[in-house]
């Protein structure tokens, strides 16, 4: 069986908890990537950042650019070990709803993993499509958004 470790990204783009969300989205926008794992004062990892973060609770509020990541992060993600599978990688995300998983080892984080990784493993791919489901929005829900 696929472990994380064989299809997570390896190379991991941070931020620090006193970002500010400008250099947070100047990183995200130079990596492509939409979501950041946010480091403490000792490196630990005490949340995670994503653009929609950034979105619903700065920008939509009129918070100054100025704000700190660990501002508008979630605190304490939920991780993943590099060693577990890419199925329960897949029934975490579908459970949890969440699209990324910061992969850590022991108290370092290693890795990340995102929805698009399981759909480059075959192992995985037949698990992606309840994972899609679980993690998107609900239709009626994103029609009232729209109108």
């Amino acid at each position: 069986m696929t472990k994380v470790r064989d299809i997570m990204a390896g190379r991991v783009v941070t931020a620090r908890h006193d970002d500010t969300l400008r250099t947070v989205a100047k990183r995200m926008r130079e990596h492509e990537i939409g979501a950041l794992p946010v480091l403490g004062a000792d490196d630990q990892l005490i949340g995670i950042v994503t653009d929609r973060d950034i979105v619903r609770r700065a920008v939509a509020d009129g918070r100054p650019d100025t704000t700190k990541a660990a501002e508008v992060m979630t605190p304490n993600p939920v991780t993943i070990s590099p060693e577990e599978s890419t199925r329960t990688a897949a029934k975490i995300m579908s459970e949890r709803q969440i699209r990324r998983l910061p992969v850590v080892e022991g108290e370092r984080v290693v890795g990340m993993l995102a929805v698009k990784d399981l759909t480059e493993d075959q192992a995985s791919l037949k698990m992606v499509d309840t994972v899609i489901r679980e993690v998107s929005e609900d239709t009626a829900e994103h029609r009232s958004e729209v109108h």
